[in-house]
C-alpha cells in the first residue's frame, strides 16, 4: 500500500489523505457492533435511530481520532525534513507513508512516540467529557459515545506502544536500540522481529479466544491483525534486507550507468492519437518527456492517456494532459544511484528523466531498477 492508493478525501499540508476500499469493511463492522450491542448494553431504553445515530457518531469520530493519530505522526516527519507521501485509512486502522527513514534514532523517536501521545490526549479528552457529561445530566446517548471514545483511544494508544514494528512502539524500540549500539541496520531487524512475533502471539490470542471463550469475532479479528502485522513485518524486512543490498552492490553506480538512451520526446502541440499510433508504439516507456519551442516542460504518463476518452484523442493536445516538469522527477547523468532510488519513490509514473544542460539523454524506469534488482539479490546471495 502506499500514499496513492484508495479514494482521495482531503488534502493537508500538501499530501494528501485517501481511504482505501477495505476501510469500509471496517467501518460497517463498527457501526453494526456498537449500534447493535455496545451502546445498546451501555445506555438500555433508548429508541433505535438513537443506537443507530450514536453508532455513526462513534464510528466517524473514531476514524478522526486515527486520523489524528497519523496526522500528528506527518507533521513531526515534515517538520524533520522528512517527506509525506499521504495518509491512508484502510481496515487495520490508519498509515502515513513517509518518503524515507529518519536520519537520526531522536528523529524516529519523536516521529513514532507523537502518535500513542496523541491518542493518550484524545482519550482523557473524551473521558473528561463523559465524566462532565453525567454531572450537567447530559442524554446518555452523549456521554456514552464519549465514553466509548475515551477508552477506544486509550486502548488505540497502549495497542500502538507493543514492541513490534511496523507499531509505533516497534519503531520507539528501534529508536532505542539504534541510539545504544549506533547500528541502525540491526536495530531495524530487531524491531521487524518483534513485530513478527508479536504477530504470531495475537493469532495464538484470537484462536484462544474464538475456541476457549467462543467470541468468534473478537478472535477472529485478532487473528487478522496477528496475520498483518506478521505480514507487515516480514515485507519490511525483506525490503530493507534488499536495500541494503543494493546500496553496498551499486554503491558508486551513476545514472548515466543504467539508464535507457532510446527515450523518445512528445511535441505539446501533438495530439493523443499521433502519441498512440507513434511514439508509444515504438517505446516501452510509462512516460514521455514533452518538449514546447525546443524546451523541455513536463512529462506525459501513459496513464493519463489511458484515462483520457479514445474519442477524444484526436482533439486532444498533449499539453492538456501532461505533468509539469518537476525537479523531483529529473536527475543528472552523474547522479548516485542512492538518490535516483529516493526520488523513483516518489515518482508518480514510475520514471526519472536523465538530463543534461536542458537536453532529455535518458530515462530510468522501475523496470531498469528491476533489472538492477536481480543483480543486486544475486550479489547479496552470493
Amino acid at each position: 500500500m502506499d500514499g496513492r492508493s484508495g479514494f482521495r478525501v482531503a488534502s493537508i499540508r500538501g499530501f494528501d489523505v485517501r481511504i482505501d476500499p477495505s476501510w469500509f469493511i471496517l467501518f460497517v463492522l463498527i457501526l453494526w457492533s456498537l449500534s447493535a450491542g455496545t451502546f445498546p448494553a451501555l445506555a438500555p431504553g433508548l429508541p433505535s435511530l438513537a443506537y443507530l445515530a450514536m453508532g455513526l457518531v462513534g464510528a466517524l469520530l473514531f476514524f478522526v481520532s486515527i486520523l489524528l493519530h497519523e496526522l500528528a505522526h506527518a507533521i513531526v516527519a515534515q517538520s524533520k525534513g522528512i517527506g509525506i507521501h499521504g495518509i491512508t485509512l484502510f481496515v487495520f486502522g490508519g498509515l502515513a507513508h513517509t518518503q524515507e527513514e529518519p536520519k537520526r534514532p531522536e528523529d524516529e523517536l519523536m516521529i513514532a512516540g507523537i502518535g500513542p501521545v496523541i491518542s493518550f490526549v484524545l482519550g482523557a479528552v473524551f473521558l473528561l467529557l463523559a465524566a462532565l457529561g453525567r454531572d450537567l445530566g447530559w442524554s446518555p446517548a452523549v456521554h456514552e459515545v464519549a465514553q466509548y471514545l475515551g477508552f477506544i483511544n486509550l486502548l488505540l494508544a497502549l495497542f500502538n506502544l507493543l514492541p513490534g514494528y511496523p507499531l509505533d512502539g516497534g519503531r520507539v524500540f528501534r529508536a532505542v536500540v539504534w541510539r545504544q549500539t549506533g547500528d541502525f541496520a540491526r536495530a531495524t531487524r530487531l524491531a521487524m522481529a518483534g513485530g513478527r512475533w508479536l504477530g504470531l502471539g495475537l493469532i495464538v490470542l484470537g484462536i484462544a479466544e474464538a475456541v476457549l471463550l467462543g467470541a468468534l469475532l473478537g478472535g477472529l479479528w485478532l487473528v487478522l491483525i496477528g496475520t498483518f502485522l506478521r505480514s507487515a513485518a516480514g515485507t519490511s524486512a525483506t525490503q530493507h534486507a534488499f536495500e541494503h543490498a543494493f546500496e553496498h552492490a551499486f554503491a558508486g553506480v551513476r545514472a548515466v550507468d543504467v539508464m535507457a538512451r532510446d527515450t523518445p520526446v512528445a511535441e505539446a502541440h501533438m495530439s493523443l492519437r499521433d502519441i498512440a499510433r507513434g511514439i508509444a508504439l515504438r517505446s516501452p516507456r510509462t512516460s514521455f518527456p514533452v518538449r514546447h519551442n525546443g524546451r523541455i516542460v513536463g512529462t506525459l504518463p501513459m496513464s493519463r492517456l489511458e484515462r483520457t476518452p479514445r474519442d477524444q484523442w484526436s482533439a486532444t493536445p498533449v499539453a492538456a494532459v501532461m505533468s509539469s516538469l518537476h525537479s523531483d522527477a529529473v536527475v543528472r547523468p552523474e547522479t548516485e544511484m542512492s538518490e535516483v532510488l529516493e526520488k523513483m519513490r516518489s515518482s508518480e509514473d514510475g520514471q526519472l528523466l536523465v538530463m543534461d544542460d536542458g537536453r532529455v539523454v535518458g530515462s530510468i524506469s522501475r523496470t531498469d531498477l528491476a533489472q538492477l534488482a536481480v543483480r543486486a539479490r544475486a550479489v547479496a546471495g552470493a
